[in-house]
């Protein structure tokens, strides 16, 4: 069942960042592990609730099935079934973080065209980080309250480019 709360405030300011600066491409960078996949879809809403443009969500790790055979596209879109107002850009499932990043850099600039926004879900890929660096326009970093180490968060944002860090959410697991 769709989850029909109003996005908080927190969620609202990041997605009118992103509308504001006009950022494309947004990673969702956790520190110490946190399960970021809840909070694209939060963020997503709060751009649907903003109502600018096409948004997709997209799982860094993969949620398709086999790698596509070559002269297919390197994703396929579906609704989300826990939110059938935003979209899922599903990519091909893979075992190895450095295959997880081919899929990225396949993907994402083809998909760059088709979308107006695209909120990529970074979590299972943070080892490689700097291998996609500059696929994206801009990072909202993501700690867990009570569970993220102060440490952790400072390793995180060093690794990203300071000029499109557009915020840190802190979410209660």
């Amino acid at each position: 069942m769709p989850d029909s709360r109003p996005p908080i405030a927190e969620d609202v300011a990041i997605a009118r960042k992103m509308l504001a600066d006009n950022t494309a491409v947004i990673a969702l960078c956790p520190a110490g592990g946190v399960d970021t996949w809840p909070v694209a879809l939060r963020i997503g809403r709060a751009v649907e609730a903003l109502g600018h443009g096409s948004l997709v969500l997209v799982r860094a790790i993969g949620s398709g099935t086999a790698q596509p055979r070559e002269g297919e596209p390197p994703f396929s879109t579906r609704p989300l079934p826990e939110d059938p107002g935003l979209v899922e850009l599903t990519l091909p499932l893979a075992d190895h973080p450095s295959q997880r990043t081919t899929n990225l850099n396949r993907a994402l600039p083809l998909a760059r065209g088709r979308f107006a926004h695209l909120l990529v879900d970074l979590a299972g890929c943070m080892e490689h980080l700097r291998e996609v660096v500059d696929l994206f326009d801009g990072f909202v970093s993501v700690v867990a309250a009570g569970r993220t180490r102060e440490r952790e968060l400072v390793t995180l944002v060093e690794l990203l480019p300071t000029s499109r860090h557009l915020g840190t959410l802190l979410v209660d697991e």
